[in-house]
Parts: structure tokens; C-alpha cells; sequence
């Protein structure tokens, strides 16, 4: 059996279990997610895909394994109207669906969620709390970690109005592009307009996209010498302030668009490793880096390295525009018009929270 969580919530155990999904050959850095993902043995872990991959039975991560085509027909049959998915990355849409979808492997876990595979954990359980829990119907906002209270209002709140599109325009869309249902431009509004307590934090750190070696996050400010890493279960940061070596620890730390190397040959015997954008490396000891470590590690490239790889993703966005089909494109342009209600609903949860 796999492990049956113990966060406790007026005296029983609230069992919560994330879907994740995966289809072609995977990625090399999927050692770092099953690892990180065993040492959250408090959740469990539904991992939906076509391939065959080795998880013990006595883990807590179990392997749904069904074909995208099958999948497909599953989901249209739980819809009652046939779906399009003509490429796997359109499953994203579908994931605020997925306590419908998959409500039979579900059944018996007090909340559901699901998460990205290009991550790795730290300590969930430090952020997911029973008082959290206890307050909140939805918890954070973003398609890489989402979780939900297991219950028919919940598993069908993706059906309600509020959202830009509804859910049928976009199950049915033959666009290769994801319409971002699952994040502001759906779930958030579908949350707002229903009532949702919806549970709201930037406990995880979000890699910059804009650079392929400089490590920077997005979501939180940056050091000029900083190094993440994992060890004992947890995520953390290391950096230089004042000469002195401080630490911070997130939830998870997430590599969007970015396909980091594992370059650790036995991920079960390693017991500590840094994070970069285009590597994951063994640490060599345990404990906090040296400032000389972070010094020697950290790599930086300068006012003009920054502005030229800030030219490089720009004009990559801008030519992956170009070369999508008509549809795609006046549905990212649609989706990009739309930004100011991520940031106005951002805006509006960080106010929320500062005042409670």
C-alpha cells in the first residue's frame, strides 16, 4: 500500500494525494522529483502516464499507466461531450478536471491537488498545515501545486462560471496552446466568483526563465551570490549578506522551461545537491556552503550578460509566437492582453493576507 498521509485535523488523518502526469520520454531529471517525492511520505503522489517506470509498491507514488488516446476517451466520457488533446502539454487545461476525471483513484483521500514533474520538493507538510487546511476549500494559485478539498462542490468547481472562457470552450478547443484555465485566467476567477476560501502564499521559488545559467528566481528577491540545494528533505538558500552566510527554506523550488541535467549517477544515495538552471550536481558535504563555496559557484555574467540574455528570450517568445497556427496565436495574444488580471488578483490575495 502506499503511504496514507498523517496530518492530523480534528483528530483524524486527512489523506491528500497529488496527480501529476508525464507522456513521452522522460525527462533527466525525473530522479530529483521521485526522490523529493518520497520524502514527503505524508502526501501521496499519482503519477499518470504511458511508460513503464519501476516504483516500489511500498512508495508513496503509485503509477496510473494509461495511453494518451485512452485518456483522451476517459475524459470525454466523464465530460459527457468528446474532448480535444491533440498533444499531451493540452492536458495542463484539463488538470482542474482531474478530481472528476480521476475520481475513482481519489476516492478515500480527504483532498486532492496535483503538481508539475519539473521540480523538487522540499517539506510540504511545513506549508500545507492542519490550520491551513482546516481554513481553506482551494490552497495556492499556480498549475505546478494546487491543492483542493475532496468533495463534489470542489471536484466540479472548474463547471461554474467566472472564468474568461468556460470549461466546454476549452475542452473542446483544437489549440496546441494551454489557455491557462487551471490558473488566472480560470480557476482564480472561478474561485472569486463562487466564494472559494483559497489559501494563498509564495512559499515555493520560481527559477527565472530569462537566464540559462545564472541562477535567479522570480517570485522572491535575488542575492548576488546565492546557491538553492536540497538535503534532509528540505529546499533551501544560501547566500551572502554583509559578508555573512544566511539561509532561507521554500516549499519547492520549480525549473519552468528549463531542463536541468541530472548529474548524479545514484540519486538514492545522495543525501544533499545543488540546483542550478542547466545542472543538478551531488553536494560534496553537509551543512550550510562556505562564502567561499557560494563565491566559487555562483555564476555571474554582468550588466551586458544580463541585457543579452534578456534579448535572447524576448526574441524567443516573440518567434515561438510567430511560428504557432492562426488559432494559437490569437489565443496567446488573447492570453497575454489578460495579464493585468493576474497581476490585479495577485495584488488583491497579497493585501488580503497582509491584513489578517
Amino acid at each position: 500500500m502506499s503511504c496514507q498521509i498523517q496530518i492530523l485535523l480534528d483528530g483524524k488523518n486527512m489523506k491528500i494525494a497529488l496527480i501529476s502526469f508525464y507522456y513521452g520520454s522522460l525527462p533527466c531529471y525525473f530522479d530529483v522529483w521521485v526522490k523529493t517525492a518520497r520524502h514527503n511520505s505524508d502526501f501521496d503522489f499519482l503519477f499518470v502516464t504511458d511508460l513503464e517506470y519501476d516504483i516500489s509498491p511500498l512508495d508513496n507514488i503509485k503509477i496510473i499507466k494509461i495511453g494518451l488516446e485512452e485518456l483522451r476517451e476517459m475524459i470525454g466520457e466523464k465530460m459527457g461531450f468528446p474532448v480535444s488533446i491533440e498533444i499531451p502539454y493540452r492536458l495542463c487545461d484539463f488538470r482542474p478536471a482531474f478530481g472528476l476525471i480521476f475520481d475513482v483513484e481519489l476516492k478515500g483521500y480527504d483532498y486532492f491537488g496535483y503538481c508539475d514533474i519539473d521540480l523538487a520538493f522540499g517539506d510540504l507538510s511545513r506549508c500545507v498545515t492542519k490550520e491551513v487546511l482546516a481554513q481553506n476549500e482551494k490552497l495556492y494559485h499556480l498549475d505546478h501545486f494546487m491543492i483542493f478539498k475532496n468533495n463534489e462542490k470542489m471536484r466540479t468547481l472548474f463547471m461554474r462560471g467566472g472564468a474568461i472562457w468556460d470549461y466546454k470552450t476549452v475542452f473542446q478547443s483544437r489549440a496546441n496552446t494551454a489557455f491557462a484555465f487551471g490558473e488566472y485566467l480560470g480557476m482564480f476567477l472561478i474561485a472569486r466568483a463562487n466564494g472559494i476560501n483559497n489559501y494563498f502564499s509564495n512559499d515555493y521559488a520560481d527559477i527565472s526563465v530569462k537566464y540559462s545559467k545564472v541562477m535567479s528566481v522570480s517570485n522572491h528577491c535575488n542575492y548576488d551570490r546565492q546557491l538553492f540545494y536540497w538535503e534532509d528533505g528540505k529546499v533551501l538558500r544560501a547566500y551572502i549578506a554583509n559578508d555573512e552566510v544566511k539561509q532561507d527554506e521554500f516549499m519547492y523550488i520549480h525549473w519552468s522551461k528549463k531542463n536541468p541535467v541530472s548529474m548524479i549517477e545514484n540519486m538514492d544515495l545522495c543525501n544533499s545537491f545543488y540546483i542550478f538552471p542547466d545542472k543538478i550536481v551531488a553536494k560534496s558535504s553537509i551543512g550550510i556552503p562556505s562564502v567561499e563555496e557560494i563565491r566559487n559557484l555562483c555564476v555571474t555574467i554582468g550588466f551586458i550578460g544580463v541585457i543579452s540574455e534578456h534579448i535572447v528570450y524576448y526574441m524567443g517568445r516573440i518567434m515561438s509566437i510567430v511560428k504557432m497556427s492562426k488559432e494559437d496565436r490569437v489565443l496567446r495574444i488573447n492570453i497575454l492582453k489578460n495579464r493585468k488580471v493576474n497581476r490585479e488578483y495577485r495584488r488583491e490575495l497579497y493585501c488580503k493576507k497582509k491584513n489578517q
